[in-house]
C-alpha cells in the first residue's frame, strides 16, 4: 500500500493504462494521455480517482516534469523545461508529447512501444495539503480522490494501476474514421477556445491544435488519394480479353471471299 503525503510531500507513482500512445509516422514523437480524470485504480487498500483540474496549478506553474522510462531518471526521454516534453489537459484527463532522443534509449523505447512491451503510462506526483485529496467509505470500501496534484514525471511503463481504458499503440497511420474522429476533437477544442478569453497559453495552445488538424486534414486527403489509385490499379489488373468481332467482320480462311 503507498503511504499518504504528508507535510514532506512524498512522491507517489501511479501506472495508468493510457487510452492511446500514439507514435507519429516517423517514431519520433509520442503522444496521448498519462493520466485519466474519474478513471478508477486498481484496488490499493483503497480505490483512487483523480479529479478534473487536479493537473490546473503543476502546469500554470510551470512546474519541471520529466519524461521517463519506467520512473528510472537515468533514462530520460525529455523534459518540460527543455520543450522536449509538453503537457497539457482536455476533458478527460493529462495530456503528453514526447519527443524521443536519436540515442539508444529512443531507439529501444520506440522499437518496445512498436513491440507492445512498453504499453501504458505511468506519473509521479506528490500532494503539498490535506486539503488536496479527499477520503471517503463508500459501498464498504474507501476511497481516495485526488484534488491537486504536483507533478514529477510521467512514464512509459509495462504495467498499469489505472485498468479501466484499453491501450492501443500506434507504429502505423490511424484509419480514415479515426482521423475523421480527430478531426472533430480537434475542431471542438479550437472553438472552445475561441469562444473564451484568448491569452498567450491558450493562443499556444490553439496553434498547436491547427498544426495538427493541418496534418490531419492532408492525411485524410492522402488516404483517399490512395485509395482512388488502389482502385484503378485493381482495375488495370483485371484480365483483359479481345472483344468479339461484329459477325459481318469476321473472315474464315477455309471459305475466302470470291470476286
Amino acid at each position: 500500500m503507498i503511504e499518504r503525503a504528508t507535510a514532506d510531500a512524498r512522491v507517489e507513482q501511479r501506472r495508468f493504462l493510457a487510452t492511446e500512445i500514439r507514435m507519429s509516422k516517423d517514431g519520433k514523437t509520442l503522444a496521448g494521455h498519462a493520466a485519466r480524470f474519474d478513471s478508477e485504480s486498481l484496488d490499493m487498500g483503497y480505490i483512487e480517482t483523480i479529479a478534473p483540474g487536479a493537473f490546473d496549478k503543476t502546469l500554470a506553474r510551470g512546474d519541471e516534469v520529466l519524461a521517463l522510462v519506467e520512473h528510472d531518471t537515468t533514462k530520460l526521454l525529455g523534459r518540460r523545461s527543455a520543450g522536449t516534453l509538453r503537457l497539457d489537459q482536455d476533458d478527460a484527463g493529462l495530456l503528453f508529447e514526447i519527443d524521443l532522443p536519436q540515442t539508444q534509449l529512443g531507439n529501444d523505447t520506440r522499437e518496445q512501444i512498436r513491440r507492445s512491451d512498453l504499453s501504458s503510462m505511468s506519473f509521479a506526483f506528490s500532494i503539498e495539503s490535506e486539503l488536496d485529496e479527499e477520503w471517503r467509505q463508500a459501498d464498504g470500501r474507501r476511497e481516495r480522490r485526488l484534488l491537486n496534484l504536483r507533478l514529477h514525471d510521467v512514464s512509459v511503463v509495462s504495467t498499469p494501476a489505472y485498468p479501466a481504458t484499453s491501450v492501443s499503440v500506434r507504429s502505423k497511420p490511424m484509419s480514415e474514421r479515426e482521423k475523421y474522429d480527430e478531426v472533430r476533437r480537434l475542431t471542438s477544442e479550437m472553438r472552445g477556445i475561441l469562444d473564451g478569453e484568448m491569452d498567450a497559453a491558450s493562443s499556444e495552445k490553439y496553434d498547436r491544435l491547427e498544426s495538427r488538424l493541418t496534418e490531419a486534414e492532408a492525411e485524410i486527403r492522402n488516404t483517399r488519394r490512395t485509395a482512388a489509385l488502389d482502385r484503378v490499379e485493381s482495375m488495370l489488373d483485371e484480365p483483359t480479353r479481345d472483344a468479339p468481332l461484329p459477325m459481318g467482320n469476321r473472315t474464315d480462311d477455309s471459305t475466302e471471299s470470291r470476286a
